[in-house]
């Protein structure tokens, strides 16, 4: 039986690696952030062990993993800790436990890239269909890596587009960069053809709408615009390097013409130089066009 976790709980998958020890400690600074709980959660392969092991022998080990891998980990002494380890799939057991977590974090290293196919990662899988907020931490991120004597403390950038709901990803960028004391940046990139059109001004204009909303429930966090005449995910990939997250919003199942397969969202999991959040789906409608039932644009998918 897969351990359950709970809207109180931050979740994180380990495997033993140099990755998933920094994504311990990610997670474990963002439960100590937020006063939630820590569950660390471990998947073996269930069956046969080509050791010669049995199942709680090979249970055993998976536990003794998981506590070496936070051997390693400052975890403030407020924060409680559970243990999840499991004879099944890595992305069985952290799709249910993301179910009702509120933050499921994941390392980089997971990705199986082949000729630039990541469909067979474990991040890649979990993100897609998590219910929960994901955060996937690159190789050599440090936590504490937030403030730069050049850069002040660094933003939190959402990047915006007109293929997923609005709402529910600017909420959670601003509520990262209140928690962080950091500004938000939000980043709008068109092609220098969609530039020059009236839609560019048109969604210049709903984006200062959308985010005046969030500044008055947020109005000690600053806010800036960005609009560059480039392809989307260059201009995220440059932008990532200065920022502290990396806000995308995943396209709903049901969207058609941008599926997760092919969404920027999943381009980013792999070229994001600071940790990226893919938040789910909002409960707010979209059209058959894209754009949400009340007309607003949307963010990168």
């Amino acid at each position: 039986m897969v351990g359950r976790a709970g809207p109180r709980h931050v979740v994180v998958g380990v495997d033993g690696s140099p990755e998933s020890v920094e994504a311990t400690r990610y997670a474990a600074h963002e439960a100590a952030l937020r006063g939630l709980e820590l569950m660390v959660g471990h998947a073996y392969r269930p069956g046969a062990s080509p050791d010669g092991q049995d199942a709680h022998e090979r249970r055993s080990t998976g536990q003794a993993l998981v506590d070496e891998v936070l051997s390693h980990v400052a975890v403030a002494p407020t924060t409680v800790v559970h243990t999840v380890v499991e004879g099944t799939s890595t992305t069985g057991l952290l799709t249910a436990l993301a179910a009702e977590a509120t933050l499921l974090v994941l390392g980089r290293h997971h990705f199986d890239v082949a000729d630039g196919d990541l469909a067979g990662s474990v991040a890649s899988e979990v993100a897609a269909g998590a219910r929960c907020t994901v955060v996937v931490v690159p190789a050599g991120w440090k936590s504490t890596v937030t403030r730069s004597a050049h850069l002040g403390l660094r933003p939190v950038v959402v990047g915006m587009s007109e293929t997923t709901s609005a709402t529910s990803v600017l909420q959670l960028a601003f509520d990262e960069a209140e928690l962080r004391r950091a500004s938000v940046l939000v980043l709008h990139a068109s092609t220098p053809v969609e530039a020059r059109t009236l839609r560019r001004a048109a969604t210049r204009r709903t984006a200062a709408e959308l985010v005046a909303g969030q500044s008055q429930d947020h109005p000690d966090v600053a806010v800036d615009y960005r609009f560059v005449a480039v392809q989307t995910v260059p201009a995220l990939v440059d932008v990532s390097a200065r920022a502290s997250l990396l806000v995308l919003g995943r396209p709903p199942v049901h969207h058609g013409r941008r599926p997760w397969r092919h969404s920027v969202a999943r381009a980013m999991l792999h070229q994001s130089r600071c940790p990226l959040v893919i938040v789910p789906p909002g409960p707010e409608p979209t059209r058959s066009d894209g754009r949400s039932a009340t007309g607003a644009p949307v963010l990168v998918p």
